[in-house]
C-alpha cells in the first residue's frame, strides 16, 4: 500500500466537447504514457481543486483508472486567464524507481540529477 495521495479519474471519448464537460463539473485531461500514447480522461472539478490545493502542482501521486492504480505526475496544468480556474490537465506516467540523468548534447557523459 502506498502512502501517496490518490485521485480517481475516468476515461472519456475523444469527441467529447470540453466546454460542455466543464459546465457539468468535470475537467478534461490527457494521460500520456511513456511510449507517447495518450488516453483522454475526466476529473471531477471539486476533487481536482482540493487535490491541487493540498498537494500542489508538482507532486507525484497515484491515480485510479479502470480499477488500476498508476503512478503519475502533472505534466501541464492549464488555467483560464481570467478566472484562474483549472480548465485542462495533462498527466505523465512516472516510474516507481529509477534515476533521472541529464547531459549536454556536446558529447559529455550524463550526470545523475537525482
Amino acid at each position: 500500500m502506498s502512502n501517496r495521495e490518490q485521485l480517481t479519474i475516468a476515461t472519456r471519448m475523444r469527441q467529447s466537447r470540453a466546454r460542455a464537460l466543464r459546465r457539468q463539473g468535470y475537467i478534461p485531461g490527457i494521460l500520456y504514457d511513456n511510449g507517447n500514447q495518450s488516453i483522454p480522461v475526466l476529473f471531477g472539478k471539486k476533487d481536482v481543486d482540493n487535490f491541487i490545493k493540498y498537494t500542489g502542482g508538482n507532486a507525484v501521486f497515484d491515480i485510479s483508472l479502470n480499477e488500476q492504480t498508476q503512478l503519475v505526475r502533472i505534466r501541464e496544468l492549464q488555467r483560464d486567464p481570467v478566472s484562474k480556474e483549472i480548465i485542462h490537465i495533462d498527466l505523465q506516467r512516472a516510474q516507481e524507481e529509477g534515476r533521472i540523468e541529464g547531459g549536454i548534447s556536446d558529447g559529455t557523459p550524463p550526470v545523475p540529477l537525482l
